[in-house]
């Protein structure tokens, strides 16, 4: 007599839905706001066109006071996003940090951190007033 396998229930998910709503309407921001740092069409560093652009977060994207801000946004090539053992944002994140610096200015990159800073939380209200700010950027009536 062959027995069968007892049933096997799948657990609760406790903690957050990976797919909620507000889930959904972070990844639509996050694209948004991918296009306009990128609208530039060039690797800010080297300064070449017609390659994979990437768009990278100076304050990390963690952050939700400054996740979807486009001056918290650098156009990188691939290479000088993540690969480069020489010039990279995550490969070699202090080169990065001290040429980001000399281009920038210290005043720029220090309001984004007081920025960074804020205590805030957000509901679905503000990610969809952000949503319609960058909307208005990329030149999208909705």
């Amino acid at each position: 007599m062959l027995l069968k396998p007892k049933d096997k229930k799948k657990p609760k998910r406790k903690g957050k839905r990976k797919n909620g709503p507000k889930t959904r309407v972070r990844n639509r921001l996050d694209m948004k706001w991918s296009k306009i740092v990128k609208l530039g069409g060039f690797c800010e560093y080297c300064k070449i066109e017609g390659v994979r652009l990437e768009a990278h977060h100076i304050i990390g994207r963690r952050n939700l006071n400054t996740r979807w801000d486009k001056e918290n946004g650098i156009c990188l090539c691939t290479n000088h996003h993540k690969f480069s053992p020489i010039f990279s944002a995550h490969e070699t994140p202090t080169v990065f940090t001290e040429w980001l610096t000399s281009e920038w200015g210290k005043e720029r990159l220090e309001f984004l951190k007081n920025e960074s800073l804020k205590n805030r939380s957000y509901s679905i209200a503000d990610y969809l007033e952000i949503e319609k700010g960058l909307n208005d950027m990329l030149g999208i009536n909705k």
